[in-house]
């Protein structure tokens, strides 16, 4: 059940993008939630969820500037950290997340310890990524657009 509700969150985020339709987003959101909430402590799709729940915050933040959103945002992304196992092949993917999370909410409050956090994430999250990783570029602009 929680795998449906957030694939269904997936495809309201896709068309978000594609028509910037708030209640999209927010009904991502809310499947999201479901998802996080019906998944027990220590499956292994619970860092996702809680990523992907942060990463829709994120982009609700960005259109309607709730402070809320990004808080939140930040919350569950450090929760997936947190409870992500060492060596997990997208634990690099959910610092970067959180370091953009975090650079998003300096960009609105200016408070300089949200973007020296930015900046820790997405440094550890590039010393966890293989050297000949695609997305590697990616990760190495976010970290420079930190700095």
């Amino acid at each position: 059940m929680p795998v449906s509700l957030a694939t269904l969150g997936s495809s309201l985020q896709c068309r978000f993008a594609c028509t910037g339709e708030l209640i999209d987003i927010s009904n991502a959101i809310s499947f999201q939630q479901k998802a996080v909430h019906l998944t027990s402590e220590g499956h292994p799709q619970k860092c996702m969820y809680l990523s992907n729940l942060g990463s829709l915050l994120r982009q609700k933040f960005i259109h309607t500037r709730e402070l809320t959103n990004i808080s939140n945002a930040i919350s569950f992304q450090q929760k997936a950290v947190e409870i992500t196992s060492e060596g997990h092949p997208y634990k690099p993917v959910y610092f970067a997340e959180l370091g953009q999370s975090l650079q998003c909410q300096f960009m609105h409050t200016r408070e300089l310890t949200d973007i020296s956090d930015a900046i820790s994430f997405q440094q550890k999250a590039i010393q966890l990524i293989p050297e000949d990783y695609p997305n590697r570029p990616k990760y190495l602009s976010e970290l420079a657009s930190s700095f």
